[in-house]
């Protein structure tokens, strides 16, 4: 019993971190490796992996409820070198992470290919010099 006490403290603890009272409940349709990404007072699912046959990182973004936002190419907002599969690795608390675009843990971002223009836009109003590349 105490080890169920446990985990459920640790359980809310990561809630409150996220900004959450509870922890969201993950759609039917989000795949389980999807992030749990927290902005604002909103959150989004998450997940990235590099296409086989085109070598472009794709990215699915899904919304609260689970529906698909984005499911396409992303590309890098820094407009650096192509990402390996280890760098991928999405960052589920970075200050500057929104709707539409994935931050990863090493600091990298990246944008929708469909919205890409529009993405940049925002992000370079938003961002702190020191993220600008």
């Amino acid at each position: 019993m105490r080890g169920v006490i446990r985990i459920a403290s640790v359980l809310t603890l990561c809630a409150t971190a996220f900004g959450f009272s509870e922890q969201p409940i993950r759609p039917r349709n989000v795949p389980a490796d999807a992030a749990l990404v927290p902005f604002d007072k909103s959150f989004v699912w998450q997940r990235c992996a590099i296409e086989p046959t085109t070598s472009f990182v794709r990215c699915q973004i899904y919304s609260e409820k689970g529906r698909v936002e984005h499911d396409e190419s992303f590309f890098p907002y820094d407009e650096g070198p192509t990402l390996e599969k280890s760098e991928l690795s999405i960052a589920s608390k970075d200050p500057d992470a929104g709707p539409d675009w994935v931050c990863l843990e090493n600091g990298r971002i990246l944008m929708p290919g469909s919205r890409y223009d529009y993405v940049r836009s925002v992000l370079n109003k938003k961002l702190p010099k020191e993220r600008k590349r």
